[in-house]
């Protein structure tokens, strides 16, 4: 019998990228599917696109993922696949590499890497069966922790599910980033060569790279003069309102860069090739 893919994902404040994760869905996912999603402050048009809709206000993200996943694991076969994806993320490539990829990984996910040294499986875009969701009592909340580039101790969303398959001794299989160019080191990217992520589709357009390292020259060049002269400890006012200027230029410089990749996206089935995230046609491979 033929096994479904169940989709969760979650779109918030934004109807922009409906339309394009469903198509991308439809184009690149060859088995029947079903989608489960959080609709917050979306029009009640979109819903009858999706197979079961949550607007519930007031729910961090990771819970939202884990009550979709809950619901999910109630009507579906254990061998179906689980499959969780950002609101702003989609499939670029054919997914049954991801879903052969569980006939020896039970787990298959983004890693960003890039992000300070993050370890754990991101749910961007995450592949499992239910059966094993449900062994390892999955939970995408933070609270499992490991070391940053730095040395120090974090944790974020998907931290409580790497320390489930560390201590189960579970391999899975990350999918890291593979962008032939950069744009922005976190945003924009493509992981495995199998899914993008937009990554600024939501929220804030400033990260913490760029709080840490800038976007451009200007931006880092002001944020090592802020390091040499101590400005935090010697002059902290003046610190800080160059630090304001600072994040909301570099806030302005994303946001219209992401706005020229996104209007890309709408126009052109090949923007991945156009903007140099892939060596070659989207799909070729």
């Amino acid at each position: 019998m033929e096994r479904t893919a169940y989709f969760a994902t979650v779109h918030w404040r934004s109807e922009d990228w409906i339309d394009l994760q469903l198509a991308a869905i439809r184009r690149h996912c060859r088995p029947p599917f079903r989608l489960h999603a959080f609709l917050n402050h979306i029009s009640e048009r979109f819903h009858d696109q999706f197979d079961r809709v949550h607007t519930g206000e007031g729910m961090p993200h990771p819970d939202k993922l884990n009550l979709l996943a809950d619901e999910i694991c109630e009507q579906a076969a254990d061998s179906d696949m689980l499959v969780f994806i950002d609101g702003d993320a989609f499939p670029v490539a054919d997914l049954g590499r991801a879903f052969e990829a569980l006939e020896r990984y039970p787990l298959v996910a983004a890693r960003r890497f890039e992000n300070n040294g993050d370890l754990q499986p991101h749910p961007c875009f995450c592949v499992t069966t239910v059966g094993f969701w449900k062994q390892i009592a999955g939970d995408w909340r933070g609270g499992g922790y490991w070391k940053n580039l730095q040395g120090q101790p974090v944790t974020d969303v998907g931290g409580r599910l790497l320390n489930a398959l560390e201590k189960a001794g579970v391999e899975w299989l990350p999918l890291d980033r593979s962008n032939a160019r950069d744009l922005h080191p976190l945003w924009f990217g493509v992981y495995g060569g199998l899914v993008y992520h937009h990554g600024a589709g939501f929220r804030d357009k400033l990260c913490m790279l760029d709080a840490l390292n800038g976007v451009d020259r200007l931006s880092r060049t002001l944020i090592g003069l802020q390091r040499r002269l101590r400005l935090q400890r010697r002059w902290p006012a003046l610190n800080a309102w160059l630090t304001r200027r600072l994040h909301n230029y570099m806030r302005r410089r994303n946001s219209k860069l992401a706005e020229q990749v996104y209007a890309s996206i709408v126009t052109d089935p090949d923007f991945c090739r156009r903007w140099g995230f892939v060596d070659s046609p989207v799909g070729s491979t």
